[in-house]
């Protein structure tokens, strides 16, 4: 019988690692409030690809999250996803 191939990634292998651009906090546009909370059951929308944004810095990947206010409002806040440090 033969030896059946390893699935997945090598033993030891590193993975990559992502690091936040620093968030600017969305506020709400009826009362103000910085205090948005992920909704539960939504999966983060990701769109893979990269760019620059109108700052100058670069991003990998864009990651859309649907976020509620405590008034109500809701609103889906984008993050930005720098490459990973070498």
């Amino acid at each position: 019988m033969a030896k059946q191939a390893r699935v997945g990634r090598p033993p030891g292998s590193k993975t990559n690692e992502y690091r936040f651009i620093e968030e600017v906090p969305a506020a709400c546009r009826v009362c103000g409030s910085t205090k948005l909370t992920v909704i539960d059951g939504y999966a983060p929308m990701i769109t893979e690809g990269g760019g620059v944004r109108p700052d100058g810095r670069e991003f990998v990947r864009v990651e859309r999250r649907p976020k509620i206010c405590e008034c109500g409002q809701r609103y889906v806040v984008m993050a930005f996803i720098p490459p990973a440090r070498s």
